[in-house]
């Protein structure tokens, strides 16, 4: 072993293994840098790498058989060792491995204190690091039946809620998530339009008093899974909330794992019980499913029965007193008041007060008590205001409160400052169209009616 060691050594075969590796990752390493500024494909990179890795082997199998003489190059075998060149041929092979390990050194100093990559960039990645994104998609409703779509829904949008709450955590609101319900798109397409890095999914199967709920966390870019799992429950509202919660927790946890952040960085709350009637609950979410998807005065009316009967089947319904007093809020303006007569904006101010009576930390109830003096003629729109801002205060990421402020602002003339509430109610989302005609309309009173023009030709989705 050691006669072959050295004549390895003297073929210089280890010099030029020593030297072919060194000057490879410079060569790599150059192009690392050059390749993005003179805009080569990442193929041509791999080329590279796929070339000097042939020609490794190549390399030294050339160093052993053939030597420098001097009448040129021979084969090993037929070159007296008096004659060969091989010492003087290693020593130059060492001035270039010195060489290319002052290139080596030089390239790692450079990285290390002069990254080529531009300030914003880095800053682009650390917030990426620090404020992870999610999109809770509408869990698919597998039930036999296929009756339960609004359950399913309803779970989404309950375990939605929770993670909003999140610190250091982006969630994707319910209208720009839920448009790509039963739609086409892969998670990466979806995670590119909504500007999320992770993505929930997953499925509700709900037979008699038995429901079993999976759902799974994807990185969308990768499509690698992070986290899945099934929930087998009998149905009563304790189960149900405790599967939101448990599902709510380990998102939080995977997330918290994935990226590094510490255990204080993300703090989840509790779901609470709102309710401890199944069937109050299931009417609710039927009603909220009405009134989300709402398209005319009848479907507002629909989701007022329901809430409304909700609310009787558990008086004490805190979220169902919140919701009704939404549905009220909204009647007149879609003309329910021509068909069925009532005072509207009386009734959602009622619903709203006692939402907050059996519990104050009802955030959106503020805005509806101040929305229902919006819609009320004559109403006190500094009332409005005051309890709408008092409603954000508990929930910056509601969208509707935001939106219904940038209202009342350009209502009582500070349209300027109204436009600051339509900006931040496109950033919280892009897929809220009312958002997008009131936008176009502010823009109108300020003058600026090319703006106004583009904004009431962009489709959903696409603010700015």
């Amino acid at each position: 072993m050691s006669q072959l060691f050295s004549e390895l050594k003297r073929r210089n075969v280890v010099r030029v293994a020593m030297a072919y590796a060194v000057v490879g990752w410079v060569i790599l390493q150059f192009l690392d840098v050059v390749a993005p500024l003179m805009g080569l494909p990442e193929v041509f990179q791999k080329g590279v790498l796929l070339l000097l890795l042939l020609g490794f082997p190549i390399a030294l199998v050339l160093s052993w058989a053939y030597e420098l003489t001097p009448e040129g190059v021979k084969k090993t075998g037929d070159v007296d060792r008096s004659a060969s060149l091989s010492h003087g041929t290693g020593q130059r092979i060492n001035r270039l491995l010195r060489v290319g390990l002052m290139l080596a050194v030089g390239f790692l100093l450079f990285d290390k204190f002069y990254s080529v990559h531009k300030p914003e960039d880095v800053l682009i990645v650390e917030a990426e690091t620090v404020q992870p994104s999610i999109a809770v998609l509408p869990f698919t409703d597998l039930s036999s039946g296929g009756d339960q779509e609004y359950f399913a829904d309803g779970l989404s949008e309950e375990i939605l809620n929770v993670l909003v709450g999140v610190d250091n955590l982006t969630v994707a609101s319910r209208t720009s998530s839920f448009q790509f319900k039963n739609g086409e798109l892969g998670l990466p397409d979806i995670a590119a339009k909504l500007g999320v890095t992770y993505v929930l999914e997953g499925s509700v199967r709900k037979a008699g008093e038995t429901i079993r709920v999976t759902g799974q966390l994807i990185e969308a870019q990768s499509d690698r899974h992070l986290w899945s799992d099934t929930f087998d429950r009998q149905l009563t509202t304790e189960n149900l909330f405790s599967i939101q919660d448990e599902i709510s927790k380990a998102i939080v946890a995977a997330l918290r794992i994935e990226l590094g952040i510490s255990r204080d960085g993300l703090v989840i709350n509790t779901v609470s019980v709102s309710t401890d009637n199944l069937s109050a609950y299931d009417t609710f979410l039927k009603g909220r499913e009405v009134l989300h998807g709402r398209r005319h005065a009848s479907d507002v009316s629909k989701s007022i029965e329901l809430l409304e009967a909700a609310t009787r089947e558990d008086p004490q319904f805190a979220l169902g007193w919140q919701w009704l007093g939404a549905a009220y809020s909204v009647a007149s303006g879609w003309g329910l008041h021509r068909t069925v007569p009532r005072n509207y904006p009386a009734l959602a101010k009622q619903a709203a007060d006692r939402a907050l009576e059996l519990d104050s930390g009802m955030a959106f109830a503020y805005g509806v008590r101040g929305f229902a003096e919006v819609v009320n003629p004559g109403g006190d729109y500094l009332y409005a205001m005051e309890q709408i801002q008092r409603g954000i205060e508990l929930d910056p990421g509601n969208v509707t409160m935001v939106h219904w402020a940038g209202i009342i602002l350009r209502e009582l003339g500070f349209v300027s400052k109204s436009m600051e509430y339509f900006d931040k109610c496109a950033d919280l989302d892009p897929a809220f169209t009312n958002c997008m005609e009131h936008r176009a309309r502010t823009f109108m009173y300020l003058g600026q009616y090319q703006e106004a023009l583009e904004e009431w030709n962009k489709p959903p989705g696409e603010f700015t």
